[in-house]
This record gives C-alpha cells, sequence and structure tokens, in this order.
C-alpha cells in the first residue's frame, strides 16, 4: 500500500477512513483459529491510524491562536479518532486472545467500523 499523505486535515481524515476500512475488511475475513494472523495484521492498521493520530496532534498545535473555530472542531476530530482508536487496541487485544466465537467477532467487526463517536 501507498505512503498516506498527511499534510492536511482533510487527508489525514482520508487516511483515517482507510484504514478504518482496512480494519474492517481484516475482521470480515478472520477465521476464529487463525487469530494471531488477523492480531498481526490489525496491529499494523492500528500503527497506520497511531501516525494519522499523531500527525492530527501536530496539526492540532500548529493551529494559530485566533483560529478559534478551526481548532475546536480540530480538537473534537483528535479526541474522537483518540476514542476509536482506544476501542480499536481493545478490540485488537480480543481477537488475539481467540476466545471470541464466529458471533462475536461479527459484533466486533460493527463496533470496529462504526464512527458514531467522531464528529462530523
Amino acid at each position: 500500500m501507498k505512503k498516506d499523505s498527511l499534510d492536511t486535515q482533510a487527508h489525514c481524515k482520508e487516511a483515517w477512513a482507510k484504514w478504518r476500512d482496512k480494519g474492517t475488511e481484516i475482521l470480515s475475513q478472520v477465521n476464529p483459529k487463525e487469530t494471531a494472523r488477523t492480531k498481526k495484521a490489525l496491529n499494523d492498521v492500528l500503527d497506520h491510524l497511531a501516525q494519522v493520530l499523531a500527525r492530527l496532534r501536530e496539526l492540532l498545535l500548529q493551529q494559530p491562536s485566533d483560529a478559534l473555530d478551526n481548532k475546536k472542531a480540530l480538537e473534537e476530530l483528535v479526541d474522537g479518532y483518540d476514542q476509536e482508536y482506544t476501542l480499536k487496541e481493545t478490540l485488537v487485544c480480543l481477537v488475539g486472545q481467540g476466545a471470541l466465537t464466529q458471533h462475536q467477532l461479527i459484533g466486533s467487526k460493527a463496533v470496529w467500523a462504526a464512527d458514531t463517536y467522531v464528529p462530523l
């Protein structure tokens, strides 16, 4: 996969969506008996999401103090993505333990794909 351009907030949002979709795809194909491979693939996705989140934090710090509306919107985005990232980390741990049933894996996919806690 080509390297993501993270030079703007819009590019970061696009990269985040791409990696969220990649994680959903991985969870769609998971076999409960092959969770080690799935955990490794999801950890790769988490690494990319962490890079996006770190870049958004950098962009937040670079916001001029007189751009309060933009800064507030970016703070909300970073907070939402941070919550989403934490949830995804937890899902990767659960999947990696190999204790989830097929039904629970399907539920994990739905939770991974959800973005309702991120402001628009």
